[in-house]
């Protein structure tokens, strides 16, 4: 019983291990990226999700950045979001804590706090928060800005958000 407990701690512990990192800019994996959907030539849902790591500008960059290239490798030159905005998921979990506690007397749970009435105190359990933050947007794309002067220029989004802190995390 024990044995299993530690492999699980153990998997868990590397588990968290590999997501320390925030999602790269990629194809959508269990940990996160991008996927779209095109509803129409004109039109597509971009959807960008980060783990535990990534900011949510970070996720809103990314789905922009991936509206652009579709909108430019389709001969667009302009883009409109049309709807979406960001969200932020919070997950939470807990790992037995083995620690070694020192001195006499006896063992008492309080919650999710143990301790030792006359030693040390220490938690009998690690609670682990995590939030993902994710951006699904609603592009719509234009030949000319002529009849929606809010429309954005997909080649300066490409320009801009390949140029900021995040061109070492792009693989393009």
């Amino acid at each position: 019983m024990i044995h299993r407990i530690l492999r699980t701690s153990v998997a868990v512990s590397a588990l968290l291990l590999l997501a320390s990192c925030a999602t790269p800019y990629r194809p959508a994996t269990s940990s996160g990226g991008y996927s779209e959907t095109f509803l129409a030539r004109d039109m597509v849902r971009v959807f960008f999700r980060g783990n535990g790591q990534t900011e949510p500008e970070r996720t809103h960059d990314f789905a922009m950045l991936r509206a652009a290239e579709l909108g430019s490798q389709r001969g667009f030159k302009y883009m409109v979001v049309m709807n979406g905005g960001d969200r932020i998921e919070h997950d939470r979990f807990t790992t037995p804590n083995y620690g070694i506690g020192f001195g006499f007397g006896t063992y008492r749970m309080v919650g999710r706090h143990g301790f030792y009435t006359g030693g040390m105190y220490s938690p009998a359990w690690n609670v682990h928060d995590i939030y993902r933050a994710s951006t699904d947007l609603l592009i719509k794309y234009l030949p000319s800005k002529e009849k929606h002067p809010e429309a954005l220029e997909i080649d300066f989004i490409l320009g801009s958000i390949r140029s900021e802190e995040h061109t070492s995390e792009l693989q393009s």
